[in-house]
Parts: C-alpha cells; sequence; structure tokens
C-alpha cells in the first residue's frame, strides 16, 4: 500500500484540489487559475469523495476514458500538478499517477490558406478599410500570436529597422503578461507591405486627432480600449464571408473558415515551403525550440521530401 503522511488520511481528493488551487492564486498567471479551476469542475464529481491516498492511476484512467483526447490529456496534466504538488509539501509520500503513462493527446489539424487565398482575403480586408487590412497583413506577414498582436504598442514598432519586438502578452481582462516563454520576446523584421501600411495607419490616426505616442496600443479602438479577441474573430469571419461571396461570382472555391491561430500557421507554413530552416521558422514564431516547430509542421516537411524525392528522379533520369 502506497506510504502516506498522516495529514493525508481523511483528505478527500475534492478538498486537496479546493486547497491546491488556493495555493496556486498566489504563483500562476489568472487564465492559467481560470483554465484549472474549469478543469476541477470536471475533476471533482468523477473522483473528488476518493480519500487523497487511495488515489490510483488505473482509477483516473477510467473515469478519463469518456473524453476526447484532448480532454482527457489535459484534465489529467491539471490533476497530475496538483498530485505533485500534495507531495512536495509531504501531503502524499508518493505520486500515485507517476508510473501511468499520460493519455495520449492526438493533435488538432489546422487548416491554412494557400497563397493564393491569402490574396483574395487581403483584398476583401483592404476594401474594409486601412484598420482590418493591417490587423490581418500584419498577423499574416509576423506569425504573432492573437494575444502578441494585441499587446502591440507604437512603442514596438521600429520604421528605421522595419522591425516589431515582441514584448508582451495581453489577456482577454486587458492584463499584460510576458509572453508564452523566454523565446517568445522577439524582433521580427517585416515585409515592405506591412512596412508601408503601418506607417500609413499611423498617419491616418495622426489625421484623425487620435494619439499616436509610445504607449498607445496599435490596436486601439476609438474610445481608447484595445480590440477584444471577439471582435478580432467578429472580424475574421466577416472578412471570410465577404471573400466568399466575391469568390462565388467568379466559380472560385471559396476560402475555409479558419481560426485566428490558422493565421500564424499560414505563416509558417508558407515560410516552410519556401525553404526557410527549421530554425529559422522557429525563431520567428517564437518556438521555444525547433522540436516544436518540426512537431508541429511534420506534413508540410513530408511535402517537401516528396518534391525533392521527384525532383531526383527527373534529374537522375532513373525510369
Amino acid at each position: 500500500m502506497q506510504a502516506r503522511s498522516p495529514s493525508a488520511t481523511n483528505l478527500t481528493v475534492e478538498q486537496w484540489l479546493n486547497r491546491w488551487l488556493q495555493q496556486i492564486q498566489l504563483t500562476h498567471s489568472p487564465s492559467t487559475v481560470a483554465r484549472y479551476r474549469s478543469g476541477l469542475k470536471t475533476l471533482i464529481p468523477l473522483l473528488g469523495k476518493t480519500p487523497l491516498h487511495r488515489l490510483h492511476g488505473w482509477q483516473v484512467l477510467q473515469q478519463l476514458s469518456a473524453f476526447s483526447s484532448a480532454s482527457r490529456a489535459s484534465l489529467w496534466t491539471i490533476l497530475h500538478a496538483a498530485i505533485r504538488q500534495a507531495v512536495r509539501q509531504q501531503v502524499l509520500a508518493h505520486d500515485p499517477l507517476a508510473e501511468i503513462k499520460k493519455p495520449h493527446h492526438v493533435q488538432r489539424t489546422f487548416a491554412v490558406f494557400s497563397e493564393e487565398q491569402v490574396r483574395y482575403f487581403l483584398q476583401t480586408a483592404q476594401q474594409k478599410g486601412i484598420f482590418y487590412y493591417l490587423l490581418f497583413l500584419l498577423a499574416l506577414t509576423s506569425g504573432l500570436r492573437l494575444n502578441e498582436l494585441r499587446a502591440l504598442t507604437w512603442r514596438n514598432w521600429d520604421p528605421v529597422t522595419k522591425t516589431i519586438t515582441v514584448e508582451y502578452s495581453l489577456s482577454e481582462n486587458g492584463t499584460l503578461k510576458p509572453p508564452k516563454s523566454k523565446s517568445s520576446r522577439r524582433r521580427l523584421r517585416l515585409p515592405s507591405e506591412t512596412v508601408r501600411v503601418l506607417e500609413l495607419y499611423r498617419q491616418y490616426l495622426q489625421q484623425q486627432g487620435r494619439p499616436t505616442n509610445d504607449e498607445i496600443f496599435i490596436f486601439s479602438l476609438r474610445h481608447g480600449g484595445v480590440i477584444s479577441i471577439k471582435q478580432i474573430y467578429r472580424y475574421l469571419t466577416k472578412i471570410i464571408v465577404l471573400t466568399n461571396a466575391r469568390l462565388a461570382e467568379q466559380n472560385i472555391p471559396p476560402l475555409p473558415f479558419l481560426r485566428f491561430h490558422d493565421l500564424r500557421h499560414t505563416h509558417a507554413t508558407q515560410l516552410l515551403r519556401r525553404g526557410m530552416s527549421i530554425k529559422a521558422v522557429a525563431a520567428r514564431m517564437g518556438h521555444a525550440s525547433a522540436t516544436i516547430t518540426l512537431h508541429t509542421y511534420a506534413h508540410v516537411l513530408h511535402l517537401d521530401d516528396q518534391q525533392l524525392c521527384e525532383a531526383l528522379e527527373k534529374d537522375w533520369d532513373l525510369t
């Protein structure tokens, strides 16, 4: 039987999870705490009445078996974080989940725009106005995460070096926080069209009498607040719908309805298909390591490998 400290004898899983949630509010970001709290709403009905010292890995796997692979992996991660904390505080002598393999998460597939679809999309955005055009042009030519884009201020834009600097991420409640990882702090050189539109937009704001001081968000609204995530998704859907209506008139296949994060995937995919190195793309995307880039875009590299093989066959004429 698993050894335990006396304090764990009468403690249930629910009691410990609630205690752990209170503890991490002092050390974790509000968004992480909110995500963990949401996970506990699922875990506690499943496992809450179990005495903490009698919790077993097989029991957890059995209870999570009805969930999707993504949910299983997420709930397991949350529960395991709480259990490891119990071990560190000697509430438990051993980690009952340590010898059980974490449920496998089947990674969600994503869609991207082709280069031609990017042109169609941006043409529509440009027709809707410079704010829309810059928003999606910058996303597609920088690969910034949504909340990195929202956090940009005019101080982050350097027209001399034609670079944008990522320093922060902006949560939905408007809190500035460090970006996802150390490597997410980065400086990106922008293509000439994005540079042109950034400067044009700044001039437009100044003509409207709106501030463009260093501390002002680039994508601030007329009343001064920064654009919300919901507003960006609404704009994204609107542009795709309008683009597809125009394409239908020309008997051109419609654009897929992408998430905003898929614009980031589109940027990385286009770079890789143009022969950019994994290391360079990883740095531009702000990935903690090139391994993440390889794992995320392996299917793109597989296509490139097929093209390389076809090129070899043509050059060597082995048929």
